[in-house]
């Protein structure tokens, strides 16, 4: 069996509580999460048992190595809707085991940064599906009502 060494462990423990906290803050799911953040471990040799209890606004992961049992545990604060991100994550994850853990951070790093539509864009954006749900129904005349009320939902 493949022995990781202390500081790697710690790097990737950090690398997937990373990973995890990211697509839950993006409005991923749970499930998706847990499995995600278990193939992120599974993807370095010497790594085994990875557990993962989530919920919307805790994580708590541990994983198994030779030597150590590695067990991580962070708060959920801020969380959005970016299928961007979350798409992104996934793709990570379905390339992580060709990554070493430095390209890993760099990945993540730049999904993390990446940035979202402006605010007032999805405030626009809202009103016009609004509206675009009034004419669908059929009600052309409170359109204009439709509309501001999208704007404010």
């Amino acid at each position: 069996m493949i022995h990781l060494e202390p500081y790697e462990t710690n790097q990737l423990a950090k690398i997937v509580m990373r990973c995890g906290k990211l697509l839950l803050m993006s409005g991923g799911d749970i499930i998706s999460t847990q499995e995600s953040m278990k193939r992120v471990c599974l993807s370095r040799k010497g790594t085994s048992k990875p557990e993962c209890v989530l919920t919307p606004t805790t994580m708590i992961f541990s994983f198994k190595t030779k030597d150590q049992i590695v067990t991580r545990a962070c708060e959920i604060t801020k969380v959005s809707n970016d299928l961007v991100r979350i798409a992104r994550i996934h793709d990570f994850v379905n390339h992580c085991e060709a990554m070493n853990m430095e390209q890993m951070e760099s990945t993540l790093d730049s999904i993390e940064q990446e940035t979202t539509h402006p605010r007032w864009i999805r405030i626009l954006a809202s009103g016009f599906c609004s509206a675009g749900f009034g004419l669908f129904f059929g009600d052309p005349i409170d359109l204009p009502f439709i509309f501001l009320i999208g704007l404010g939902a």
